[in-house]
């Protein structure tokens, strides 16, 4: 805001066709636009969706499974965190779990989220070298 001041930036993001993920993929997606276009950020924002199925976590849900009800049901909660950092930027949630599961959930996108940042790292740095 101290850089930009009177500044307005718009990140529209279009979905031509989608199973499931369409708010992590577009969380993705303009944090690397932001990055490519030269703006400072603390770090990219990494996100997907995790979850539970019946008594299984998983993560980047598919629509099948956000949709899932055998068991105990499903959760579907969309995650977006500073890469790199403890820092979270979304937590949403649809669905029913214990605060153990969630801490579980956290474990499993944080590992999820190093690998991203590591594919989102590599886009950049290929567009910027042009190959």
């Amino acid at each position: 805001m101290e850089s930009f001041p009177n500044t307005v930036i718009d990140v529209q993001i279009y979905i031509l066709q989608a199973d499931s993920g369409t708010r992590t993929a577009g969380i993705n997606a303009a944090s690397m636009a932001l990055a490519h276009a030269g703006i400072p950020m603390k770090n990219l924002i990494c996100s997907l969706a995790a979850g539970k199925l019946d008594k299984e976590m998983v993560i980047d849900l598919t629509k099948e499974e956000e949709d899932f009800e055998g068991g105990e049901g499903s959760t579907d909660f969309a995650i977006a965190k500073l890469a790199n950092s403890d820092e979270f930027s979304l937590l949403q949630m649809d669905g029913k779990i214990s605060p153990e599961q969630i801490k579980e959930l956290l474990s499993l996108v944080s590992e999820a989220c190093k690998e991203i940042y590591e594919v989102q790292k590599k886009a950049l740095k290929e567009v910027v070298s042009g190959d």
